[in-house]
């Protein structure tokens, strides 16, 4: 359901990594896909509320409508706001059998990374800010007003602002759902994503920082996952 990713689309390397909770799994509620089209190459990640069947069902429609927003080249707040309105009729109709439906929602990170200008453009709806990765510097690109996850209220253009942010050739952005960062050890404390990959020598491009966080992340829980994790990691090529 979750198509592979090229290894480079557009201007990118693109490495990802899945790594289900529930044992013989090979996806849950965690999504990514990218895709280039106008000079540009389009990407989202989210994380759709729950397990089992129904987090399956509302992963391939939220993936069917991005797709379908990329060849229409919606803006990103048109895509935001065509992405919210697929997954509210989506629950809406459910909810006539299953009044749970309407507890749904989504986390999700739009991106946006033209060819030729070193910058991205991001919308969030209540996803964890990606990391880049500088030089030898991490830091958070933090939504200046992120919007609300997708399925909490019905969507409108202005709840969506858009971040633009330097994205200059050899820097990597790193992209995570939550099942990630609320990782725990057996004493309990949550895996530091950020300090973790400050320690990554930065070597073998993004294939080795996801086979590394990986590795790392099984390592600080003992093998054993409470949720889904997904990870996306992107660099600009020269």
């Amino acid at each position: 359901m979750i198509r592979p990713l090229p290894k480079r689309c557009g201007a990118l390397r693109i490495a990802t990594d899945y790594i289900a909770a529930e044992l013989g799994a090979q996806i849950g509620g965690d999504l990514y896909a990218a895709v280039h089209t106008g000079g540009a190459t389009r990407v989202i990640i989210g994380d759709v509320r729950g397990k089992g069947l129904p987090a399956i069902k509302d992963t391939a429609l939220l993936l069917g409508a991005f797709h379908g927003s990329v060849y229409r080249n919606l803006s990103l707040p048109r895509m935001a706001m065509h992405l919210g309105n697929a997954m509210c009729w989506s629950w809406v109709k459910a909810a006539d059998h299953n009044l749970e439906a309407l507890e749904c929602f989504v986390t999700v990170l739009l991106l946006d990374f033209p060819d030729n200008i070193e910058r991205v453009e991001t919308i969030s709806c209540g996803h964890p800010p990606p990391l880049l990765l500088h030089k030898h510097d991490v830091s958070a690109l933090d939504a200046r007003s992120p919007g609300l996850p997708l399925g909490i209220t019905t969507p409108s253009e202005d709840q969506y602002a858009v971040d633009t942010f330097s994205f200059e050739a050899g820097d990597v952005l790193l992209l995570y759902t939550d099942g990630v960062i609320e990782t725990a050890c057996p004493r309990g404390s949550f895996y530091p994503l950020a300090m973790r990959i400050a320690a990554w020598d930065g070597t073998g491009g993004p294939e080795h920082l996801v086979r590394y966080v990986h590795e790392d992340l099984l390592a600080h829980a003992h093998g054993r996952l409470g949720d889904d994790a997904a990870l996306l990691a992107i660099q600009r090529v020269s």
